[in-house]
């Protein structure tokens, strides 16, 4: 899941009177979807797809249960058809459910006083492989703990954890798009592989016009953790050895991070804006 910074509210966003049968204030929703598709790209905030003309903005704590949230700008996140429908309104409908889940607003772990971790990153919460019949899936990475039973909730909410189905009827094709990314992705690192020095650079023009081809087609597919998964493991693997860490982040950064608006990945080697402490990306009170 990718971690993401939406940034500050847009100033062209301002309550309207509603014109509707019950007592409420809407807010511009234009105006918010446009500020939220710049800040954190077209890109579903919890499956990573691409959205197409099918955004949603998502309310985090449903605004049917808590309307004081519904206009607040750190209770939105993107959301496909998907993600939006399975996870409804009737499953998050209080402030106290928030930290029972992984968010992808919550760029990193924050903590109490205690030292306890309150909220979870999504960084290392979820493992991206392929089953034995070629299908890209999500799971819980780990084997227990605290943030493993969390990673498993925040799955069954979207119902990313659900198995592959592969009638060509199903309209989820979350899993059918992500496989289909991740082998495209296999295709474009085993090329790199070949042009890509363990010093970053790349051996030839040809390789610099693959790395470019190779941000423009992740930009389109979506799929952020996808391609982290992929493209570390190539860069990780005997041919790379000698590649040193930071080479290997600040390429992964320049590729796929880079280049996906609102990614909030590495801000201390990359110059990310620095974020309070306690900084959740939720929203704390109604």
């Amino acid at each position: 899941m990718r971690p993401v910074y939406r940034g500050n509210p847009p100033t062209t966003v301002t309550a309207l009177a509603a014109g509707r049968m019950r007592q409420a204030v809407a807010y511009n929703y234009h105006a918010v979807g446009a500020a939220l598709l710049t800040g954190l790209g077209e890109y579903c905030s919890y499956c990573e797809s691409p959205l197409g003309g099918s955004a949603a903005i998502e309310h985090i704590v449903s605004k049917s249960a808590a309307p004081a949230l519904e206009t607040r700008w750190d209770n939105f996140l993107l959301a496909c058809v998907n993600c939006n429908s399975t996870k409804g309104s009737a499953k998050v409908d209080r402030l106290t459910d928030l930290p029972r889940f992984i968010w992808p607003c919550t760029p990193r772990d924050v903590a109490n006083a205690q030292g306890q971790i309150v909220y979870y990153s999504p960084v290392g919460a979820f493992d991206y492989y392929v089953d034995g019949q070629g299908n890209a899936l999500v799971r819980p990475a780990g084997d227990a703990g605290d943030k493993h039973d969390r990673a498993v909730r925040t799955l069954e909410l979207v119902g990313l954890d659900k198995p592959p189905n592969l009638d060509p009827a199903v309209k989820d094709r979350r899993i059918a798009n992500r496989t289909a990314t991740w082998n495209v992705a296999t295709q474009l690192a085993n090329a790199l592989a070949l042009c890509v020095n363990n010093d970053g650079t790349v051996a030839n023009e040809a390789g610099a016009l693959l790395q470019d081809q190779i941000i423009e087609v992740a930009r389109m597919r979506g799929f952020w953790s996808v391609w982290m998964t992929v493209f570390t493991a190539m860069l990780r693997s005997d041919r790379h050895a000698a590649m040193a860490d930071g080479v290997r982040s600040d390429l992964l950064y320049r590729l796929f991070c880079a280049s996906m608006p609102g990614t909030y990945y590495g801000e201390a080697r990359h110059g990310l804006p620095p974020l309070p402490a306690d900084y959740t990306g939720l929203p704390t009170e109604v």
